[in-house]
């Protein structure tokens, strides 16, 4: 035992016995203080005896009933009971304040008034005269914390003396006062203002501590083990979810993992209405929104007093305000890495050539952007009514399920989608056959629409239902889409533009741009390989008589129909383009014998030389067709463009409606004759 030692040979002197008794009830109390439960009985009950015989004096329970008070003497402690009110509220919470001491002894307020109370105290064993003693003290000082004088106490029934139960019967005088007198009110004035003062330097040092705190982890860890400045408990736990996120955050003292997940559950969801008293469970709550639950946990049988609700109340009120900083502090640093990381995206795309790089680059971002397991991007084919796979994380697009979908309801349904949707197997069809193309049985699906336009469609997965509640996260997914919807436009409004640079207006065939690099393309290869080429002037004749005659709406659409029969004429790796007012050029590739031109040469003949029907007019027009073989070695696109128009002219002067064959320069190489 710490302190001066004792000669026992000094024991019955008075200061010895003074300072022994000191000693002892110093060390009783301490026990008291520091163990609850059975253990606490036991040893406190020893240290009753021995104090006892040491000192001779049976009455020492009862000294140290009122000593205990007198040691809690400008602390918390002290304040909490006084905070409860009066004598007759502290004599209602007896119960409470008796089973934090032990779970064996049942304490029941029989009877309670302004001015008296009883008391019943049970135990399932045998209760020691010295106890009955420490409890008769203790009760006597509960006027004392008010200011009035000490309570009578009388045990009216007791279990040392063979009854059911200790009845005990307080008194007190609420007109009394102790040394009423100014010196003690402004002794009571300085306890108090030394229990306020350790109060605030205990919430000033949380709030310092969490204030330096970088991230909200480590803040909610810090509330969690700091929670015992508001309420004394052997086990604390901290439930918590913030804007964003999906799951709540588990912080705790005293508890395995385990029982830290269980006990979770339960706090999350508990009506604290109905709780047992050796559970506190408040709120953690602003004005601006809710983060979750506090808890402090007794052990069963013991209680928590009521005022130690308000106590928890007010630390989860500073939590709060903490927690709302630092949540907006955490969505702010998420804002700019978004921002950042879409401006970053943003660029990428902008440089990127093509429709598929552009894919790629979305599903390779959109993991690291929204936080996800598997991205897909799908592109829309407009004219084809189709949906396909373009990109996706997976290591094998293919085995997730089929590359594409048509449906020409999915444009109407997918630009009524205002924001980013979860879908699963039981949503809407049309939907769920969207995710058949990326293999997730659930996921979130975001449009790519521009200007009532769809390009396309995000898909991120798999487990995305929290989505419902982050707007966060439909927020970054927005701005995803809508950076691939700037740079889907951009290219498709270059290709347009390359298009119409390369096409004409009317037919929508090649141009005489296009025809010329399509020659000179193919007269390089040609010239590598070995094969042969062969090149059809198409003049048409009478269109002038038909363009004067019925305006010029009816010579374009004259224009497209002649277009239309000239590539059904052809294969598909040949090229048709419109290279004059009523001229076309024919490329065809391969050409593998005289005779194989011919026969294409016939059929465009044949073909423009039917009738064409145009707004309800039959009209009758022919073609005169030009060809010419090459490469031959010096051959150039003005060479042979030249020989073609040359044969084409002949063959008008002929009597048009009909083919001639250019004759070869000197240079060409010969066709092969035709087989057989």
């Amino acid at each position: 035992m710490p302190g001066r030692r004792v000669d026992p040979s000094r024991v019955g002197e008075p200061d010895t016995q003074r300072q022994l008794a000191n000693s002892m009830l110093g060390a009783l109390l301490a026990v008291v203080h520091r163990a609850a439960g059975d253990d606490g009985v036991a040893q406190g009950l020893a240290l009753f005896q021995a104090a006892a015989d040491v000192l001779g004096d049976p009455d020492v329970g009862r000294k140290a009933g009122v000593e205990v008070f007198r040691r809690y003497a400008g602390t918390e402690v002290l304040a909490l009971l006084r905070s409860i009110g009066s004598p007759a509220e502290m004599i209602r919470a007896y119960p409470s304040i008796s089973a934090k001491q032990s779970t064996i002894t049942h304490a029941e307020v029989v009877e309670v008034g302004d001015s008296h109370g009883q008391i019943s105290v049970t135990t399932p064993i045998r209760r020691d005269a010295l106890f009955c003693g420490y409890t008769v003290g203790a009760l006597s000082q509960f006027p004392v914390l008010f200011g009035m004088e000490p309570a009578d106490v009388e045990e009216l029934e007791c279990l040392t003396r063979g009854d059911l139960r200790c009845l005990i019967q307080v008194t007190w005088d609420p007109t009394s006062s102790v040394e009423a007198s100014l010196e003690r009110e402004v002794v009571m004035l300085r306890e108090q203002m030394g229990i306020l003062t350790k109060r605030f330097e205990s919430l000033e040092s949380v709030a310092q501590e969490l204030s330096s705190t970088q991230d909200v982890n480590s803040m909610l860890e810090t509330i969690t083990r700091r929670a015992g400045v508001a309420v004394r408990a052997p086990r604390y736990l901290l439930v918590a979810q913030l804007p964003g996120d999906a799951v709540p955050r588990i912080h705790h003292v005293g508890f395995t993992a385990d029982e830290a997940e269980a006990a979770a559950r339960e706090v999350l969801h508990a009506d604290l209405g109905t709780l047992d008293g050796s559970r506190l469970v408040v709120d953690i709550r602003s004005a601006r929104g809710h983060f979750g639950r506090l808890a402090a946990f007794y052990p069963e049988k013991y209680r928590f007093l009521p005022q130690e609700r308000s106590l928890l109340m007010a630390y989860a009120g500073h939590a709060a305000a903490a927690l709302e900083t630092a949540a907006a502090l955490d969505q702010s640093r998420d804002r700019n890495t978004t921002l950042s990381a879409l401006l970053a995206l943003g660029k990428v795309l902008a440089e990127e050539p093509t429709r598929g790089e552009v894919a790629q680059r979305l599903a390779d971002a959109l993991p690291e952007i929204v936080h996800c397991e598997q991205a897909d991007v799908l592109l829309w084919d407009a004219g084809d009514a189709l949906l396909a796979r373009a990109a996706s994380t997976v290591d094998d697009p293919a085995a997730a399920g089929p590359m594409a979908v048509r449906n020409t309801g999915l444009a109407n349904r997918l630009l009524e989608m205002a924001t980013p949707t979860v879908v699963s197997p039981t949503s809407d069809p049309l939907l769920s056959s969207i995710l058949s193309l990326t293999g997730l049985v659930s996921g979130v699906l975001v449009p790519i629409t521009a200007r009532n336009t769809l390009f396309g469609v995000l898909v991120v997965g798999p487990d995305c239902h929290h989505l419902q509640g982050d707007g966060a996260l439909r927020e970054r997914l927005s701005g995803v889409a809508s950076l691939a919807a700037t740079a889907l436009e951009g290219l498709a409004l270059l290709d347009e533009i390359r298009h119409q640079a390369l096409h004409d207006p009317v037919t929508d065939l090649a141009n005489s741009r296009l025809f010329e690099d399509r020659v000179t393309q193919s007269l390089s290869i040609a010239r590598r390989n070995g094969s042969r080429l062969a090149l059809l002037f198409v003049d048409l004749d009478r269109f002038k008589s038909v363009n004067d005659t019925y305006g010029h709406k009816v010579g374009d659409e004259l224009l497209r129909a002649v277009a239309e029969r000239l590539v059904a004429t052809v294969r598909s790796e040949d090229t048709v383009a419109r290279i004059g007012g009523d001229e076309f050029g024919i490329l065809l590739q391969g050409a593998a014998s005289r005779v194989d031109v011919e026969v294409v040469a016939g059929k465009v003949v044949s073909a423009v030389g039917e009738p064409f029907v145009v707004r309800d007019l039959t009209l009758f027009v022919g073609a005169s067709v030009g060809v010419t073989l090459f490469p031959g070695a010096a051959d150039t696109y003005d060479s042979v463009v030249a020989r073609a128009d040359s044969a084409m002219y002949q063959a008008k002067a002929e009597g048009r409606g009909r083919f001639q064959i250019c004759q070869q320069s000197a240079s060409a190489h010969p066709l092969p004759p035709a087989p057989g």
